[in-house]
């Protein structure tokens, strides 16, 4: 039997600002807790359910952190995240719903191009976190590149 213990999402919230280290976050959550962690840092910008999200200007951010528990339908929350991952933030973090949901389980956010995430220093944590980051979301093909573009080695047997 293991002796790790299962750290808090408060906890984990905490490691990952401290692994990832971001200029800039927001936080999308209703949860109490993990807003006064995120208010804790100069850097951060906290969202609730009200005023809506999606109604709002949200800004660019190096790191969005979303709360899947927040009070939003799911069709909203999937909005919210695409926005967030397609032109708002660089890396996204999103925290699992306690309940079970048929749009925001593993595979749902698997379809949504998300990675499942552990922090640094939060190995157990009681809720499963998710990560999206361009910068590793797919690695380049050998293929792409500059050397097989316009197949130069073909420019005089051809004509087109």
């Amino acid at each position: 039997m293991s002796n790790t213990s299962i750290v808090t999402t408060a906890d984990a919230l905490s490691a990952a600002l401290n692994a990832l280290s971001p200029a800039t976050f927001s936080l999308y959550s209703d949860d109490a807790t993990l807003v006064a962690i995120a208010k804790q840092s100069s850097a951060g910008h906290c969202h609730s359910a009200s005023p809506h999200p999606l109604g709002i200007e949200l800004p660019a951010t190096d790191l969005a952190v979303v709360d899947a528990d927040i009070a939003l339908p799911a069709e909203e929350l999937t909005e919210l995240l695409a926005r967030l991952r397609d032109l708002l933030a660089r890396q996204v973090l999103v925290i699992a719903p306690t309940q079970a949901q048929t749009t925001f389980n593993h595979a749902g956010l698997i379809g949504l191009g998300f990675q499942r995430w552990t922090s640094p220093g939060a190995e157990q944590p009681e809720r499963r976190w998710y990560r999206f980051d361009i910068r590793d979301y797919k690695s380049t093909p050998d293929w792409l590149n500059a050397r097989h573009w316009a197949n130069p080695e073909l420019w005089d047997k051809y004509r087109w």
